[in-house]
C-alpha cells in the first residue's frame, strides 16, 4: 500500500506543477493521462491537496497577469483597460454615479449601459 501511496503523491506533485505552468485543469489533467474524477476526489479526502491546488491557482493567475501586464506595456489597450479596471475597479468602472443637489432633487443615480443591437430594437420608442 505504501508503494500506491508515494506514487499517487508524485503524481499529484506532478499534476501540481503541470497545472501551475499551463493554468488549466482539464489540460494539466490530459497532459499527465490523470482523469478528473481522479484530481476530484484528491480535493475531497485530502486537505492539503487541496490547499496545494489553490496555491497552484494562484501561481497559474499570476502568470497569467504578469503575461497580460507584459503585452498591455508592449501596446495592447484592451489589456490595459481590463487591468486598470482590475486595479482601480472604483475610478475605472463601467458604472457612472453622480448626485443632483437642488430643490425638491435628492441622491439619484445613473447607470449608463451599453445595450446589445437586438436591446436596442426591443426597447426603441416609435
Amino acid at each position: 500500500m505504501a508503494g500506491r501511496h508515494s506514487k499517487s503523491k508524485r503524481l499529484q506533485e506532478a499534476f501540481l506543477a503541470t497545472y501551475r505552468g499551463m493554468g488549466v485543469i482539464g489540460h494539466a489533467c490530459s497532459a499527465l493521462k490523470i482523469p478528473r474524477s481522479t484530481l476530484q476526489s484528491w480535493i475531497a479526502r485530502e486537505p492539503e491537496f487541496k490547499a496545494a491546488m489553490e496555491l497552484a491557482e494562484e501561481d497559474a493567475t499570476d502568470r497569467l497577469e504578469a503575461e497580460a501586464l507584459r503585452r498591455a506595456y508592449e501596446g495592447s489597450d484592451l489589456l490595459l483597460i481590463f487591468l486598470l479596471k482590475g486595479a482601480r475597479p472604483n475610478k475605472y468602472r463601467d458604472r457612472w454615479q453622480g448626485e443632483l443637489t437642488g430643490q425638491g432633487a435628492g441622491p439619484l443615480v445613473i447607470e449608463i449601459r451599453q445595450f446589445k443591437d437586438d436591446e436596442e430594437d426591443a426597447n426603441a420608442v416609435d
